[in-house]
């Protein structure tokens, strides 16, 4: 249940304004509930954001599945 209640905070917090760049916690959290929204547009958009994180954080798996699965389904 914390998990839960954690996990649907981050997704709200992701989704009420644009990170910093730089900011990878917040760039994370804003590109998953933009995917989860599944709209083309905001996919799209959570693809420039996993671009952002991977070259901040090039061996994140975490980041890494994200991208893969944004490009899937876009």
């Amino acid at each position: 249940r914390i998990n839960t209640r954690i996990d649907a905070f981050e997704i709200h917090s992701g989704l009420s304004g644009a990170p910093k760049s730089g900011d990878s916690y917040r760039l994370y959290w804003r590109a998953n509930a933009l995917f989860r929204k599944w709209e083309k547009a905001a996919t799209l958009e959570a693809i420039e954001l996993c671009d952002q994180l991977l070259e901040l954080e090039p061996t994140s798996p975490w980041v890494a599945a994200m991208a893969a699965f944004c490009h899937g389904s876009a």
